[in-house]
């Protein structure tokens, strides 16, 4: 899904859709800083943006209590 998702949106953001490659590209200054603030953005609010639709689509997961603590043997 990745790979096909990069692919579609190669010509419009390069096809980094992960903050962490868009800072990288930063970083190495084949991106501006500009416009790699703003895919960083976006990229954030898209991730809000689906789990927000996924909590709407599937209101009877129960949210993880904060005090349940998870031990590894």
């Amino acid at each position: 899904v990745l790979a096909v998702m990069v692919t579609a949106f190669l010509g419009i953001s390069g096809g980094h859709l992960n903050p962490a490659v868009t800072l990288g590209l930063v970083v190495v200054r084949r991106t501006d800083l500009r416009s790699g603030l703003a895919y960083i953005v976006a990229q954030l609010l898209g991730a809000m943006a689906a789990t927000a639709l996924f909590r709407w689509l599937s209101p009877a997961l129960p949210a993880a209590a904060p005090d349940v603590v998870v031990r590894a043997r």
